[in-house]
This record gives structure tokens, sequence and C-alpha cells, in this order.
């Protein structure tokens, strides 16, 4: 990944921020970006927040695990 393509993922990041959920469309068009772009970084994004949603799961179930509760 060049340091290009990396700040595309930053500004995609920045725009949710700033306005909340958004379609692929609204942020093709607000950041003057192809389909093809936009599709492969909101799906490094959403990897992303699959794996964060995991250790959390994992977080918060391991002291009760460790305590015998299920």
């Amino acid at each position: 990944v060049s340091d290009s393509q990396t700040s595309v993922g930053a500004r995609i990041i920045d725009l949710i921020r700033k306005n909340g959920p958004l379609t692929r469309a609204q942020i093709e068009e607000q950041l003057a970006i192809p389909r093809t772009t936009a599709n492969y970084w909101l799906n490094k994004l959403n990897e992303k927040q699959q794996i964060i949603w995991e250790l959390s799961l994992i977080h918060i179930s391991e002291p009760t695990r460790r305590r015998g509760i299920s």
C-alpha cells in the first residue's frame, strides 16, 4: 500500500467522522475517488472494525470465563 493510498483511507475516516454514516457514492463524490478505490478502503475498514469487535468480545468474556461463569 502506497502513501497516497493510505492517505485515501485516512481521508475516508475523516469524512465519516465529520459527517456520520455516508453511502459509497457520497464518499466517492466528496473525495473525488473512483468506485474501486472507495470499495477497497471501505472493505478494509469493515475488516478492521470486525477485528476490533471480536477482540472486544474476547476482552469482555475473559474475566467471566476465569470465574467459571457461563
